[in-house]
């Protein structure tokens, strides 16, 4: 059996990179009325929160796409090796993942 080369793993690696930080942008942003309640002691009510929380939110969705440009400007600003390709297919393997999820689980529901 062949041993992986460092290509390889610096492949799996970055995979693994975006494959858990969208894992857990995607915790962060489903448990966030849990850290509103932790956070400001009181009940979380969608109609009162403050604006600049709402934004916030809405921005902690959008982190794994914005982490592709940044690694993607990484590889062109500093000619690092860095593997912007395998990096995307991870975060883009999170979210197939997830949809197939849904769909089995709409397909299953008793409802």
């Amino acid at each position: 059996m062949k041993l992986p080369t460092s290509v390889t793993q610096q492949r799996l690696g970055f995979f693994a990179a975006g494959l858990l930080f969208s894992v857990a942008a995607f915790y962060v942003g489903f448990r966030w009325p849990e850290i509103y309640e932790r956070v400001f002691h009181e009940g979380f009510n969608y109609d009162s929160q403050p604006t600049w929380y709402r934004i916030t939110g809405i921005i902690v969705g959008y982190l794994p796409l914005v982490s592709i440009g940044v690694v993607a400007a990484l590889r062109v600003a500093y000619k690092r090796v860095v593997r912007p390709v395998s990096y995307s297919v991870g975060v883009g393997a999170f979210y197939v993942g997830l949809f197939i999820l849904l769909i089995y689980a709409q397909a299953h529901s008793p409802f």
